[in-house]
């Protein structure tokens, strides 16, 4: 119980400095700890696969990873400690726009799609900062030619449609008042 505890201590620490959710309320955070899970990838395990369902987000805790669009056959780009993959099927609903694959021995945190969704509708701060993530992320597929206009702002649209939808719902807390 100790240990656990001190997971989540940590864990609590570390997401608390991130950018997608250093605006969220503490309390918030704190109840979103329980709710990960952690996952360790050998060099050239693939943590997600293009064309799939999104059905969690990754946070990597450490080591490194490549995404790759495999229908261009390009790398799109390189991540580590801190960054975040798989918003984009979450929010979009569509499939995973890229593999990811861990180049080296891997760590990540996993929040699983039905939990992500809970969050947003609980928590505006987070949902905004899941929009400024997703618009910066497909603001650099589009540099990179990745994605066309028109698919970037579908996905941008689609994106911004489940987060108000969850913002809509109300919460235990509404129902109270």
């Amino acid at each position: 119980k100790q240990t656990r505890r001190l997971e989540y201590k940590r864990l609590f620490k570390r997401l608390s400095l991130l950018p997608l959710f250093n605006s969220t309320p503490p309390e918030h955070v704190q109840h979103l700890v329980p709710l990960i899970t952690q996952l360790e990838f050998s060099a050239g395990d693939v943590l997600m696969q293009q064309g799939e369902a999104g059905d969690a987000l990754f946070i990597i805790e450490s080591g490194r990873v490549e995404v790759i669009d495999e229908q261009q056959s390009r790398r799109i780009a390189e991540l580590g400690t801190s960054d975040v993959v798989g918003e984009i099927a979450l929010l979009t609903g569509q499939q995973r726009t890229a593999t990811v694959r861990a180049l080296e021995p891997t760590q990540a945190w996993v929040l699983r799609k039905e939990d992500f969704d809970e969050v947003l509708k609980a928590v505006p701060e987070f949902a905004e900062a899941v929009m400024a993530l997703t618009d910066s992320r497909i603001e650099q597929l589009k540099s990179e030619h990745s994605v066309n206009e028109e698919q970037a702002q579908r996905w941008f649209g689609e994106a911004k449609h489940h987060v108000l939808d969850a913002l809509a719902v109300p919460t235990p807390q509404d129902v109270k008042e």
